[in-house]
């Protein structure tokens, strides 16, 4: 069986995380604007984009902490197949994120699916923030997963939404739960509304909510995740994702509408 591990072990010292992001980076312009990082055990030490327009740079820039692009487009080209293309890429991704020596990769927003060696060079400590609830499932399986989980909460009948905190792995969406948010509500009636006279309402509904839980959802839970995993509050035993309550470490993760551990 395997050894009880944290997935930071070194709490004598604050928690180095780099953040990937495509657009906004709202994830961490929630921690580094709302103040939560000053009285942590973690700090943001850079920060890295796949688009040279990207309006989160401004964020890293303001606040004076390293960002970079590091385009994916020149890797691709009619010479080379795909599957050649992705791992150089993500080998050179890897290389460039080193220099930083985080401790731990936190995706905010990133458009793109993380692959080998990154992957495996960070393996258990990257995290990412979903939409969605992932504790949800249909016939075994996580209900709302993949870009659209937003819209598909919506016309899943469901009447609350939450971001969840995970680990990212090979399988999209399906990593260790960490942390669950506060439930945002969904207007059902209204939806069922638009479903009979506007189903195009639908989509600019799910457009506005996605926009509203990233401060109110997304960036609390980013922020409690690293708390928890920054304190090594966070462990693997057995193959399974640990997270310490009141009992001591359990499998589980931390439910921030009742504010505890749940297993």
């Amino acid at each position: 069986m395997e050894k009880f591990s944290l997935i930071y072990a070194n709490t004598d010292r604050i928690m180095r995380v780099v953040v990937l992001f495509s657009g906004g980076a709202s994830g961490a312009r929630y921690l580094l604007e709302e103040g939560n990082i000053e009285d942590s055990n973690y700090e943001i030490v850079a920060g890295f984009t796949d688009h040279g327009d990207a309006l989160g740079i401004d964020v890293f820039r303001e606040r004076n902490i390293p960002v970079q692009v590091s385009k994916k487009d020149s890797f691709f080209d009619d010479q080379r197949p795909e599957d050649d293309a992705q791992p150089r890429y993500f080998a050179r991704l890897t290389g460039e994120i080193k220099q930083f020596e985080p401790d731990l990769i936190l995706l905010s927003g990133l458009m793109q699916i993380i692959k080998p060696p990154l992957l495996s060079e960070y393996s258990r400590r990257i995290i990412n923030v979903h939409p969605a609830d992932l504790t949800l499932k249909e016939e075994g399986k996580r209900r709302y997963t993949g870009d659209d989980a937003v819209y598909d909460t919506l016309v899943g009948g469901e009447t609350e939404i939450r971001s969840t905190v995970h680990l990212v792995t090979e399988r999209v969406d399906q990593g260790e739960i960490i942390v669950l948010s506060k439930m945002a509500p969904i207007e059902q009636d209204m939806i069922q509304i638009f479903e009979r006279f506007n189903p195009g309402m639908i989509r600019k509904y799910s457009d506005v909510l996605q926009e509203w839980i990233k401060w109110s959802c997304d960036g609390p839970s980013i922020h409690k995740a690293l708390s928890l995993i920054s304190t090594g509050q966070v462990g693997f035993s057995g193959g399974e994702l640990r997270v310490c309550g009141e009992g001591g470490f359990v499998k589980g993760y931390y439910d921030l509408e009742i504010g505890r551990v749940v297993s």
